[in-house]
Parts: structure tokens; sequence; C-alpha cells
């Protein structure tokens, strides 16, 4: 059988990207949890537990990797994201839709996720990996005080569009490039990849030429995840770009 976990809705779309960096195992982990608790009107806390153990205990399952279940639906950990703060339906696969539903009690599964190999072995993600956000006018002062730090053992930057970040921030990466501390590109926005489409000083390109590395089609936050546990493996800087496209 696999393995059940309920989880605290804000964290949950982390805490099963995490787990499915790292599971290497056929038997599924579903994930699970309420938007409105048990004792509420309306509460799905008992559906959703009895279809995450029914998803959990069936062999068609075996393979998927891990799951999060949610009114009916299952889906890869690697495309879950809670989209609505306050709904019952409030997780999602953007642009993907579930991997599994539920019809008349029943399973049916749609397609099976496109996973990459989970790392194997025990592993420590590293612990100081941060993201920052591309925003109007921000972002320059956290940089600034970031840049100094001696701990740092990761960066994640969320850019704009295809990965571009303000000119003013390439005064702060370049010391962290030059400790060798890893940064990573990409997209803050919510589908889509980064791309060397522009040419100016904090475009994709120019940040690639310089030794940031290239988050592809990860979220800012699935990015920081990967990263943390690349670092972990203790993968060398070409494994860790690898690792990062999920090839490798």
């Amino acid at each position: 059988s696999g393995i059940v976990v309920t989880c605290g809705t804000d964290s949950l779309e982390e805490m099963a990207y995490l787990t499915d960096l790292l599971w290497a195992y056929p038997q599924p982990v579903v994930f699970t949890g309420a938007m409105r608790p048990p004792g509420l009107q309306g509460s799905d806390a008992m559906t959703n537990l009895s279809q995450a153990v029914k998803a959990a205990s069936s062999e068609c399952m075996w393979g998927m990797g891990v799951l999060a279940c949610f009114q009916d639906q299952l889906f890869a950990a690697s495309e879950v994201a809670k989209e609505v703060a306050h709904r019952r339906d409030a997780f999602s696969a953007p642009g993907r839709g579930p991997v599994a539903d539920f019809v008349g009690g029943e399973i049916r599964i749609i397609r099976k996720p496109n996973r990459p190999p989970a790392i194997e072995g025990a592993i420590m993600p590293a612990k100081d990996v941060e993201i920052v956000w591309a925003s109007l006018g921000g972002g320059d002062w956290i940089l600034s005080c970031i840049s100094k730090s001696k701990s740092l053992e990761g960066l994640v930057l969320a850019g704009f569009g295809v990965g571009n970040i303000p000119p003013s921030w390439i005064q702060y990466l370049k010391p962290l490039i030059k400790n060798d501390t890893a940064v990573v590109i990409t997209t803050r926005c919510r589908r889509g990849h980064t791309n060397t489409l522009y040419g100016y000083e904090g475009s994709a390109r120019r940040l690639l030429e310089m030794g940031v590395m290239d988050g592809g089609g990860l979220r800012p936050e699935q990015a920081r995840l990967r990263l943390a546990v690349g670092l972990g493996a203790n993968f060398s800087r070409e494994d860790l770009q690898l690792y990062l496209l999920g090839k490798k």
C-alpha cells in the first residue's frame, strides 16, 4: 500500500513537490487536507481523506509518484498549485488538469505524470536557499542585503516574463556568482518557460552568460526546492543545471 499524508493546505504544494523529488518507490504518496475543517458546514475533510486513502491503497496508482487529492481529483505533485485562498476547489494543475479523478467512487486514470527519476539515498537539502521576486521598482534593497550574506547557499530569481530582471540587480548578483553561490533564473508567470529572446542587461540571455543557471519551466517555489535538493546532493555545477531542467 501507499502512504497518505495530511498536511496544512498553505504549504501542501511545496511539501508534495519536495517529497516527489526524493520518493524513489513505486507506491503512491497522497497528500491531502481540508479547506473547511471538520465541524463546519460543507467541510471537505472526510471526503478528501477517504479518497486519498482509496488512491494510496489502489494498485492502479502505483508508479504515479506523489499526488495531491482534493475535490474528487488527483493532481501530480509537480503540477499542483493552490490557486484560490479560501474555496474548497482551491487546488488545480494550471494548464494540465488532474492525472486521475473519482467517478461513482471509483478511480479513473486520465494520464500518467511526466516524472523525472527521484534522487535515491539520504539527502539533506540545503537550508539557506531564498527567492527574490521581480516587481516594479522592488528587489534592490533585498538583494543588497543578500549579496553580503556569508551563509547563502542558493538564490532563485523570479523574473518578469521569460526570465528578465531589473538591470539594477546585476551589481548585487556579481559578487554572489563570484563566490560560487548558485543563482537560478525563473519566471514569476504561472505558466511558461524562461527564454533568451531579449538581450538587454538583466535579460535571461545576459544572466545565463554571466553564470546564472536556467530554471526552465519551474515555478520559483519549485526551483528553490529543486536547487536545495541538488545542492544537498553535492552535484557539480553542470549536473545541477541538468537537474534543474529535469535531465538528471
